[in-house]
């Protein structure tokens, strides 16, 4: 799955290196000394890859977009396909 936002800021390539760590900030100014991206894509990482996937996000630059794309393995689950299996039957 793939989101793409080609009409916003972008983002610049120091943030694009510590996007998905812990309150990442693109810039240290004054008035940016609290806050930042927060938990939120650390934890989207994390999750994704416990379950084999990766999330990206590219961007060409401030004032380019940004695209954030998530992969996961397509999984077949031999219990759920067993289960339907059996569910399935006439009786």
């Amino acid at each position: 799955m793939t989101i793409c936002d080609r009409l916003r800021h972008g983002m610049s390539a120091a943030l694009l290196s510590r996007l998905f760590e812990v309150f990442a900030q693109d810039t240290c100014s004054l008035d940016r000394s609290f806050g930042g991206l927060g938990i939120g894509l650390s934890f989207a990482r994390h999750i994704t890859r416990m379950y084999g996937g990766s999330i990206t996000a590219p961007s060409n630059g401030p004032g380019t977009g940004s695209a954030f794309s998530l992969t996961l393995p397509a999984v077949c689950n031999t219990a759920l396909v067993e289960l339907t299996r059996f569910t399935n039957q006439s009786v």
